[in-house]
């Protein structure tokens, strides 16, 4: 499977009208250059979201009692703060991240709340959740957040007014800007929350130059914040066409003989790195599902025979819960806390794949197993008291 890195070159040194484009394509594996973190132990559930400030990596987990990490590149120390909650210090995923000055703004999408985390100029100092400040409640259209300044901010969501929304520093909204994409046949029509949901994009921000790129899969705006009013460069990276649902349910899909488009981006003072890859294929594989299926039932692990995996990987669990009951030792909650979503996640694509009809119906099943997902979490619980 071949994987490219595209950038455009010269987008952020010149102004918002009349400005050039040019892009190179190359391969990965000859202009990466990749190097191994020895002695690192960190477990994540589910990343979301990772933010890079000096010698020091801020990344958003989905799972977990601590929602964020910070790792220090150079001490290799790691510094979890976060507490997922409610409560005034407390944020829920899932969360994503923006650095700017001394500030790591987290915006826990599921509750709508928005703050910030202080950061020392000491590097290695430990965040603490006494250092996180509520700022405001963002309206439940919002989807991304950017800070401009401290107390202006940009936001992508669902806005009939228009495609982004400024904000200041209480979370109201100041003015909308921007029209949504009208490029494939028949867009112009469409609701303005279908191209909102189909075109969602991810800020990339380059406060050296005062620019903010908001791109999707398909489109990339480069805002300038330079001035009071904003301005913004559209430029459209692939054809794309979608089809999609509304009423209670609102579903957009791309069509299938258009290419996935961007799957992730960055940014530096010169150049706009995007990720493309148009040969992703994301076909449900049924007969590797099969094979996958049969390497756990038969503790199978096709890479490594010397590893121990499935159905024998979890009567070894077994034994370690009971010789660790017996003894009266602390339990290792990370091995629960995998065993509880891995019954999870097998849930729902019991659910996916019965929905889809690569199963046949069957409730029974559902239901039985669900009885396991309940004994999964509840041994869970058990092992933190």
């Amino acid at each position: 499977m071949n994987k490219y890195f595209y950038y455009f070159s010269v987008l952020l040194f010149f102004v918002m009208i009349g400005c050039r484009k040019t892009s190179i394509k190359f391969p990965i594996q000859e202009n990466t250059i990749v190097e191994e973190i020895e002695n690192c132990s960190i477990f994540l559930g589910l990343p979301i979201d990772m933010k890079v400030r000096g010698w020091n990596v801020y990344i958003s987990d989905f799972y977990g009692d601590s929602l964020l990490l910070k790792y220090d590149l150079k001490t290799s120390q790691v510094n979890r703060f976060g507490t997922k909650g409610g409560g005034p210090n407390e944020i829920m995923p899932p969360t994503t991240l923006m650095v700017h000055g001394n500030k790591l703004y987290a915006y826990s999408k599921s509750n709508f709340k928005y703050g910030y985390y202080n950061l020392s100029d000491d590097t290695e100092r430990i965040i603490q959740d006494n250092d996180y400040s509520f700022l405001y409640t963002p309206s439940s259209q919002t989807i991304e957040i950017v800070p401009l300044s401290e107390n202006k901010f940009l936001s992508s969501g669902y806005f009939k007014e228009g495609r982004y929304a400024v904000l200041n520093e209480q979370g109201s909204i100041n003015d909308f800007f921007g029209e949504y994409p009208n490029y494939c046949d028949g867009e112009k029509e469409r609701p303005f929350e279908v191209k909102a949901m189909f075109h969602q994009v991810k800020f990339l921000p380059n406060y050296n130059l005062n620019k903010v790129v908001a791109i999707s899969n398909y489109i990339m705006d480069i805002i300038d914040f330079s001035n009071p009013e904003l301005k913004y460069k559209r430029i459209l990276l692939n054809d794309y066409n979608y089809n999609f649902k509304s009423g209670n349910i609102l579903q957009t899909e791309k069509s299938n003989s258009i290419p996935k488009g961007i799957v992730s981006a960055t940014v530096s003072d010169k150049f706009i790195y995007t990720l493309f890859n148009p040969n992703i294929d994301l076909t449900f594989d049924k007969t590797g599902l099969k094979k996958r299926l049969y390497d756990y039932l038969n503790s199978i692990d096709p890479y490594n025979l010397n590893n121990i995996m499935g159905l024998e990987a979890i009567r070894h669990l077994s034994l370690y819960i009971q010789e660790k009951t017996i003894l009266h030792e602390e339990l290792e909650l990370r091995l629960l806390y995998v065993i509880r979503e891995h019954k999870q996640l097998m849930l729902r694509r019991l659910e996916y794949m019965m929905e889809k009809g690569y199963l046949p119906q069957d409730i029974t099943l559902l239901k039985d197993y669900k009885i396991v997902v309940d004994k999964s979490n509840e041994a869970y619980i058990l092992g933190q008291k």
